[in-house]
């Protein structure tokens, strides 16, 4: 394939996706800084130091849909620490909304619907689109859209290594054109290392639970009384692992799912939950903690966990590639499309 043929596909993959990386960007960089911004928006989500014990879980989560009612829980998310308030997602005909409860005296600190959670509001946006799987499946065609974009950008860059100085340079003095031109090249091959990993870890992220494999053997615990007494149960077993989150399906009291971190080895595990008849039990495919450390290195890669305390400004650094890289690649575009127009117009 020619130089020029591998640049109109650059430039058509580039148009397309060009807000949706931008969005991508912009939402990473508020979730990278995700612990300090929401302590200055949302102050009161910070639990004062207490000598009382918090509640059951299973009580928390009555509290919880008591105070929405009518409306069907979907999630609820603990922090890796006890100064922070515990969040539950609602669906309420269609209209999402959350609430943060005091885990130990169960009153509710905040209510309301995603405007009044702008971090959980950019998650939604950086995971789904807020659009469900369909959502999802176009999250990680973008990233693996910036892989294609990044490959290609880099081949019709290299410029040979005695040409690589050059190749860097940033021209002045020429002309905008020139000077955007020069820019968008040298940012793109500069930050390519930093785009490819952020765009080939969002897309497998995004494509690993459909593509993970299933097992039919299971380690299951022996049923226990109730929701909490089964969670004691299987934290002891397990390195006294806590639950993160549970996901709930519309018509069940139940989580039908939960995660785990585990601090000892910070790779969560996913767990399903049963009710039978003599009380609730939580099993969990051997494979799991294995697909579920995978993910986690993954997210680590993505996210610049793995490299704290530099991972929030790699987040910025990618957050402001995306949107410079989008931002000249259009001008160029527009400039290229109206030269040409021009051209046609004389002839």
């Amino acid at each position: 394939m020619s130089k020029r043929q591998l640049l109109a596909w650059h430039r058509r993959i580039g148009l397309v996706c060009a807000l949706f990386l931008v969005l991508q960007g912009l939402t990473g960089a508020v979730l990278a800084w995700r612990a300090p911004m929401e302590r200055l928006l949302a102050p009161e989500l910070r639990l004062t130091p207490s000598p009382r014990p918090a509640l059951l879980l299973e009580r928390q989560i009555e509290l919880a849909r008591t105070a929405a009612p009518g409306a069907v829980l979907l999630r609820a998310t603990w922090p890796e620490d006890d100064s922070t308030a515990p969040r539950f997602l609602f669906d309420a005909d269609g209209h999402f909304f959350m609430l943060a409860l005091d885990s130990r005296s169960g009153v509710v600190l905040r209510k309301g619907g995603l405007a009044r959670w702008p971090v959980e509001f950019a998650l939604r946006l950086h995971a789904n689109l807020i659009a469900g799987s369909i959502g999802h499946f176009l999250v990680g065609l973008d990233g693996a859209a910036l892989a294609i974009l990044v490959a290609l950008g880099w081949r019709l860059w290299w410029p040979g290594r005695k040409r690589l100085h050059k190749g860097l340079t940033i021209v002045h003095g020429a002309g905008t054109e020139r000077f955007l031109r020069s820019l968008h090249r040298s940012a793109g091959s500069i930050g390519a290392f930093l785009l490819l990993c952020a765009g080939v870890t969002g897309t497998v992220l995004c494509w690993l639970p459909q593509v993970q494999p299933r097992f039919n053997s299971e380690d299951t615990l022996a049923p226990e009384a109730t929701l909490d007494m089964a969670l004691k149960s299987w934290s002891s077993r397990h390195d006294h692992a806590r639950p993160a989150r549970f996901i709930f399906e519309r018509d069940a009291p139940e989580p039908v799912r939960i995660d785990w971190s585990n601090p000892g080895t910070a790779f969560p595990i996913q767990t399903t939950l049963r009710k039978e008849p003599l009380g609730v039990s939580i099993s969990a495919q051997p494979s799991s903690s294995r697909i579920a450390g995978f993910r986690q290195v993954l997210l680590g890669l993505h996210s610049g966990r793995i490299i704290e305390p530099l991972g929030r400004l790699v987040a910025l650094a990618i957050a402001s590639l995306l949107v410079g890289l989008s931002g000249t690649g259009a001008w160029i575009w527009w400039r290229y499309s109206r030269s040409r127009g021009n051209s046609r117009a004389r002839i």
